[in-house]
């Protein structure tokens, strides 16, 4: 095969095991030490399980100068390796990351609950939760304490189902390490939908960025130009689910209603049948596939 941009004289595209996938966020390669060492990936270097090697990772420089990160994926194959390579300034967006919310407490968003993470001492003086209601403290269950909205204890054993502890302001309180404790705190419903949608939103705006952003070029000749590209099915139904509530806001007749739900709903069948669909397992982050 003829040399493609990086120098490679011998490509391993469709050679048994090999796989280059390009997703939003960067490649995913699955393939032999050879086949990647071929497109510049841990050339001269040990692998992961090899003698004197890496015990899980190697963290290596591609040809393009990106991080990669090199592990086995028996499930692909004996001998067979995935490469990560994570383009810069593609992050994907992410809410639940911790954050300082008081001194000595940091705090993360999550869909259904709010955590707090601190000493004893910082979360009392956030008022987040007493010293007493800790883990191990006297007439305190070991390792997880709950708290319900009213500040009581559930009753029963620690197995019984307590409606009262899934309701918002419940409080679940275990250790995190030898000087944290973990506080997780129950939502409304109202605001677990608000924290869907902002997060659909959020997903469906860094696609379309994504999408529009030059991307670097793959390290080997892809034989299969882009013809198809494969959308996060959150983005469709964040589109279509705009449209139908506009639709409901002008105030039509409900078979002129009826009409244009169908419409929406042929134009979303025949999206879907136009996407190429790939999903590699357990690499998979965000499923945005361009092309194999």
């Amino acid at each position: 095969m003829a040399a493609n941009s990086t120098g490679i004289t011998d490509s391993p595209l469709g050679q048994p095991g090999f796989e280059y996938l390009q997703h939003l966020w960067g490649d995913s390669i699955h393939g032999s030490k050879a086949q990647l060492q071929s497109i510049g990936i841990g050339t001269g270097m040990l692998f992961p399980g090899e003698p004197d090697g890496p015990k899980r990772s190697l963290k290596a420089i591609d040809p393009h100068g990106f991080q990669v990160f090199v592990t086995l994926a028996t499930y692909k194959g004996e001998g067979i390796y995935s490469a990560i390579i994570d383009f810069p300034g593609r992050e994907q967006p992410n809410d639940d990351e911790l954050v300082n919310f008081a001194p000595g407490v940091q705090f993360r968003r999550s869909p259904r609950t709010d955590t707090y993470v601190g000493t004893a001492t910082a979360l009392n003086a956030a008022g987040l939760v007493r010293p007493d209601q800790l883990p191990w403290q006297p007439g305190m269950r070991k390792v997880l304490v709950t708290i319900l909205p009213d500040g009581t204890l559930p009753k029963g054993a620690p197995t019984a189902n307590c409606a009262e502890a899934r309701k918002p302001g419940a409080k679940k309180i275990s250790r995190a390490s030898k000087t944290t404790f973990s506080v997780t705190v129950g939502i409304s419903e109202e605001e677990q939908t608000r924290r869907s949608g902002e997060s659909k939103r959020k997903q469906a705006a860094w696609e379309l960025k994504m999408q529009a952003l030059p991307r670097p070029a793959p390290l080997i000749a892809l034989s299969t130009p882009p013809t198809n590209i494969e959308i996060n099915y959150s983005q469709l139904d964040f589109m279509l689910s705009c449209l139908a509530s506009a639709i409901e806001m002008f105030g039509m007749d409900e078979p002129s209603k009826a009409r244009i739900h169908t419409a929406l709903d042929e134009l979303q069948n025949a999206i879907a049948e136009s996407i190429v669909i790939h999903v590699p397992p357990v690499l998979r982050r965000d499923g945005n596939v361009i092309y194999l």
